[in-house]
């Protein structure tokens, strides 16, 4: 096992916590910390035969003894990488979580199959980390743009997810309408490449019972909002608000 993949088993939450849909209760591990960065390499076999994905996940965490921190996993917009989220992952980090972000290979991989991958290179991390894989901590995804729509569809198709968050990545309303997660969608006023409608539409498209909220963020473009303290406090606090016990 990689090390910081036992960092990761160390430091996520491995037992208990709230009910998949319930606001969990105080943690007495929400604070503020200093924040640490791993890289490490993880690859799987593509769908087509032959191909390899570099995954390459990076990792943000709180150093902090004697706590479990909740996982959570981001998936970046269309042909970037995990440093987009640099700073929102880095700071949601030092508020009490752990973070992971993946390399989606899409210039690699035919267009059509793209979105497809982008899901299994997410079940693929979480089946590495032995905690996940048992269903035993608390989960939470969330992503940018083609990476929101991502989250959406790993939420709609894995149970284990307990928090969602979309940014400017609205999502297939076939899909939306699965998803059982408590879910923030979020979406910059100012944006033409995801505009605030398409966010607006997934959010109608949630089944009645899933806890929702709408963040649309005034004069936002597309690339500001993971930038935008508005989105870290929020995100953040949705996060704490489905995943902390």
């Amino acid at each position: 096992m990689r090390p910081w993949i036992v960092t990761l088993v160390l430091l996520a939450g491995c037992g208990g916590g709230a009910a998949p849909h319930a606001a969990a209760p105080p943690n007495r591990c929400a604070g503020s910390y200093e924040a640490h960065r791993e890289r490490s390499a993880l690859v799987r076999d593509a769908a087509t035969p032959g191909a390899r994905r570099r995954l390459d996940p990076v990792a943000w965490y709180p150093v902090e003894r004697g706590c479990r921190f909740p996982l959570i996993v981001f998936s970046h917009g269309h042909y970037g990488s995990p440093a987009a989220c640099e700073r929102l992952c880095s700071r949601l980090a030092s508020r009490g979580f752990v973070v992971v972000g993946l390399r989606h290979a899409d210039r690699a991989t035919p267009r059509r199959l793209q979105g497809p991958e982008r899901v299994e290179d997410v079940l693929f991390l979480l089946d590495h980390l032995p905690a996940v894989a048992r269903g035993a901590g608390p989960l939470g995804v969330f992503g940018h743009s083609f990476g929101g729509r991502t989250a959406a569809e790993v939420a709609s198709q894995d149970p284990r997810v307990r928090a969602l968050v979309t940014m400017a990545g609205g999502a297939d309303r076939a899909s939306t309408a699965l998803i059982r997660a408590p879910t923030l969608m979020v979406a910059g006023g100012a944006d033409t490449v995801d505009p605030p409608g398409l966010s607006e539409a997934s959010v109608r498209a949630l089944p009645r019972g899933t806890p929702h909220a709408l963040l649309v963020v005034p004069d936002a473009g597309h690339g500001d909002l993971l930038r935008s303290s508005v989105v870290e406090r929020r995100v953040a606090a949705h996060f704490a608000a489905y995943l902390r016990s």
